[in-house]
């Protein structure tokens, strides 16, 4: 039964230009790719969340916890997301929400705090936004004023030029109280130019950036999470950690897999992979 609904509401849609982006890095829009309009309409958002919303176990509780806007573009950008959130807050579906942090949308923050259970800013966009800081500041300020509702996640792209950044990083969310960090490692597609992996590749060996990770997290008491600390893995249709979780293309198409090769570069790739 679906647990997770993931709308790819918006994928091309976004009001930055981060070079290690999916869409940057294959050089075409994932709506080209796969021939769907621009943005989701809101009716098939809404089909989907009700469908869902209808199923519910022996003891009455809806199997659906939560709905994911766009994990590709801006969600906030989506025409449909104030629609969208009215609907999730009327259902008591909270929506998980993955931003780039510049908040680009006329909905108060205290109300998005209540709509959400959990606001994950990609701090990859402070590379590339000139409004990062203050937005997030103003997020942060809305948290302390409305103290329930989503908690706050930073979600960090580790990559070479920002490793040395580590400490700072970790040090902000002391300082604002944010009690969690997702470190994912830098992804390249197949495809990518390699001036790109060049420029921002890891090196070969993490356990040394892991276990600085580890050792700052735990002292204060931050939850370190993320493909940083993950092994790739293969996995069967049997075993798959996905198979509660259903993504819904922008033309109603749906997908069962965020396998990011798969989506950008070969359709018939196994749905149930995680890369290295």
């Amino acid at each position: 039964m679906i647990r997770r609904l993931t709308l790819i509401t918006n994928p091309d849609i976004c009001n930055l230009n981060c070079p290690l982006c999916f869409l940057n890095q294959r050089g075409k829009s994932f709506c080209e790719l796969y021939q769907t309009p621009l943005e989701m309409d809101f009716e098939i958002a809404k089909k989907f969340i009700l469908k869902y919303a209808h199923f519910k176990d022996e003891k009455g509780n809806r199997y659906l916890k939560e709905i994911i806007p766009s994990t590709m573009g801006e969600p906030l950008l989506y025409s449909g997301f104030p629609q969208l959130l009215e609907l999730s807050m009327a259902l008591g579906i909270p929506i998980n929400l993955t931003t780039n942090g510049t908040f680009p949308t006329q909905i108060p923050l205290t109300k998005l705090l209540l709509g959400c259970s959990d606001i994950k800013i990609s701090y990859l966009s402070k590379e590339v936004s000139n409004c990062w800081d203050t937005r997030v500041q103003e997020l942060l300020e809305a948290k302390k004023e409305v103290k329930t509702g989503a908690s706050i996640t930073l979600q960090v792209t580790l990559h070479k030029k920002n490793i040395q950044l580590i400490p700072e990083i970790i040090e902000f969310a002391k300082k604002e109280n944010i009690h969690r960090i997702k470190w994912n490692k830098v992804l390249f597609l197949n495809s990518v130019h390699q001036n790109l992996k060049k420029e921002y590749a890891l090196p070969t060996s993490l356990s040394d950036i892991t276990q600085e990770i580890k050792q700052q997290s735990e002292d204060l008491n931050l939850i370190y999470q993320g493909s940083l600390f993950s092994k790739g893995k293969h996995y069967s249709k049997e075993n798959c950690p996905f198979k509660e979780e259903l993504w819904v293309l922008p033309d109603g198409t749906i997908q069962n897999c965020p396998n990011p090769y798969k989506r950008f570069e070969n359709k018939n790739a196994p749905c149930c992979f995680l890369s290295e």
